[in-house]
């Protein structure tokens, strides 16, 4: 996910936001630490413009 963040020039503050996420949670998804919900994957998807396939 990281590599397609950088690449849309999001910092994890910006997905957070527009997610309705903390950036901490953004940071431990892009580290493995945590798994996140479906419903999270593809808000993320979404806000990346990728498949959620990309993602997972």
């Amino acid at each position: 996910m990281c590599i397609y963040r950088e690449f849309r020039g999001f910092i994890q503050v910006q997905v957070a936001q527009k997610i309705g996420l903390i950036q901490a949670t953004i940071a431990e998804l892009e580290k493995g630490k945590q798994k996140g919900s479906i419903e999270t994957w593809q808000a993320l998807a979404s806000v990346l413009n990728v498949d959620i396939d990309d993602l997972v």
